[in-house]
């Protein structure tokens, strides 16, 4: 009695990781055509240049602000190029670690990212978030020296109007702003431990 049992309950194991490996294999391709093709994902950018993240929780919204720019002077002849917005700390908090990826919305995926996009980190002080875009000379012109630092990050294609952007190692604490080149719109989040 027990030898038939056993036979049974082998085969009844067996017949639930069969049907457990078929569903995985049907369902599969769904779980990750969001992760695959973005132009498809629910909560993605609808307009250029508008960045998102995704973590462990799904996709989300950054926080958006229009900066304000501003000149101090710097020495003689020398102007340091500052921009800031409002609010000492970002609504968006993201954990600290490898696994937040950014998506920005793009016209066209033909042009470097790395040469229209930068991460800013920022400096929070007097209730606003601000960094120094640079310094600009009367006889040198506009120099990245004394620039807000932009941590290094690496981009890759997905779908037809998206990139993926990663941070090349962990974002320490702090607040950070993604931007085009020449735009004021920055969008913000903070990363917290």
């Amino acid at each position: 009695m027990a030898r038939p049992l056993r036979r049974y309950l082998n085969l009844l194991k067996k017949s639930v990781a069969s049907v457990t490996a078929v569903a995985l294999l049907i369902l599969y391709p769904f779980c990750q055509s969001a992760l695959a093709d973005p132009d498809e994902a629910a909560g993605m950018p609808e307009y250029s240049n508008q960045f998102v993240a995704r973590t462990a929780n799904g996709i989300i919204p950054l926080e958006r602000q229009t900066a304000s720019t501003g000149t101090l002077i710097n020495g003689f002849s020398t102007f340091k190029i500052t921009f800031w917005v409002p609010g000492a700390v970002s609504p968006v908090h993201l954990a600290s670690g490898h696994d937040t990826i950014f998506y920005v919305r793009v016209d066209s995926q033909a042009t470097d990212p790395q040469t229209v996009y930068h991460l800013y980190l920022l400096t929070s002080a007097k209730g606003r978030r601000s960094g120094v875009a640079g310094t600009m000379n009367e006889l040198t012109g506009l120099s990245p020296k004394g620039a807000t630092p932009t941590p290094p990050y690496i981009a890759t294609k997905k779908g037809t109007n998206f990139f993926e952007m990663r941070p090349a190692s962990d974002l320490p604490p702090g607040e950070y702003g993604w931007s085009r080149v020449g735009d004021s719109q920055v969008y913000l989040f903070s990363v917290g431990p």
